[in-house]
This record gives C-alpha cells, sequence and structure tokens, in this order.
C-alpha cells in the first residue's frame, strides 16, 4: 500500500485474526495453553486449529491475545495499531448488525448496504466513510462507520460489508465496486 497498492476488504474486523503455520504437531500445546482465556477467546482459538501436511496451522492472534513462538499466550495491549492506520481499540464490537445510513461518497460510489457489526470509530478526516451511524451503546459512544476507505502511503484499504458477506453474489459485486473505487481514486 505504502508505494501504491489496494487492498480490498470484504467482511469482518482487519487484523483481528492473524494464521500460522508450524512444522510439528502443536494442536494439544495450544489448547492447553488458551484454555485460561475467557470463552469467546478460547473458542476463537480453537476454532480454526489445524493439523495438515505442513504441520499444525492455527490463529495465532486474536484481538489482543497473542500465541508466543513458545506457544504461551500472551496479552498484547488493547490499543494496537496495525499498518499504521488501523487501532484495534477504536472498533466497536456490536452483537447484533444495526442500521447504517450511506455517506454522500457512497451514494456516489452506489454502495447499498445498509448495516454494520463492526464499525470503527470516526476520528477527524482519517477515514473516508462510505456508511455510518450514531451509536450510544454503552461500550461504544459517538460516529462510527462500517465501510470506509483510507489512504496509505500512495494505496488505498477498501473496507467494504463490515457485516460480512452472505453469498457469492454479494462477493461478485464487492469486488466489483472495489475496483470502481480504485479506478476513481486513481483518476
Amino acid at each position: 500500500m505504502n508505494r501504491g497498492g489496494h487492498v480490498i476488504w470484504l467482511g469482518d474486523v482487519p487484523f483481528f485474526y492473524r494464521v500460522k503455520c508450524v512444522k510439528e504437531n502443536v494442536k494439544d500445546k495450544i489448547l492447553e495453553n488458551v484454555k485460561s482465556l475467557p470463552e469467546f477467546f478460547k473458542n476463537k482459538f480453537s476454532e480454526i486449529i489445524v493439523d495438515n501436511e505442513y504441520g499444525t496451522c492455527f490463529r495465532d492472534t486474536v484481538y489482543y491475545y497473542h500465541i508466543g513462538d513458545d506457544f504461551s499466550i500472551r496479552f498484547i495491549g488493547y490499543y494496537t495499531n496495525y499498518l499504521e492506520f488501523l487501532d484495534l481499540g477504536s472498533i466497536c464490537y456490536l452483537t447484533d448488525k444495526i442500521d447504517a445510513e450511506v455517506s454522500i461518497t457512497g451514494k456516489l460510489l452506489e454502495y447499498d448496504d445498509k448495516f454494520m457489526l463492526r464499525p470503527v470509530k470516526l476520528k477527524g478526516f482519517k477515514y473516508t466513510h462510505l456508511t455510518y451511524a450514531k451509536l450510544q451503546v454503552p461500550t461504544c459512544k459517538g460516529e462510527y462507520a462500517g465501510a470506509w476507505i483510507r489512504e496509505v502511503g500512495k494505496g488505498y484499504f477498501i473496507r467494504l460489508y463490515d457485516s460480512g458477506v452472505s453469498n457469492s453474489g454479494q462477493v461478485d459485486k464487492a469486488i466489483k465496486l472495489g475496483m470502481k473505487i480504485v479506478s476513481s481514486l486513481r483518476a
């Protein structure tokens, strides 16, 4: 992105999860170490531990917990910035989809998804939002964007459908929209 590449991201929180593979079979060791975590995180770590011809592949990061090289669990801090543009602490984790408004930019780009599930808090003009809503839930107060565009270096990170994609038609539509956005930004 810094040199002009673009990322079109469909679905949930960018960088919330990361997958790692190691040569040996460490599934039991990982499951033993995640036992002490709260249920939500325990489930997220164990959902994707796969033994295959490459060894064991697993999520090594789930929000603010990380499995280290020695397979111990460590807390990595709530306000973790990724790629110097996304602070996971500014994301609201809603339990149900909520209605969102499509912004003027979203309307110009013919963006039509009107729901949010994992919006990011709007801070100044860092994000060009395609959807937005004012939230007043106990854990999230203020203005949030579900779909957004962020300039990173000479490229762009484009987040679409934060409430998830449900079918291949929606994926096709999102790719076309992402390419339209990239074309517009290059002009």
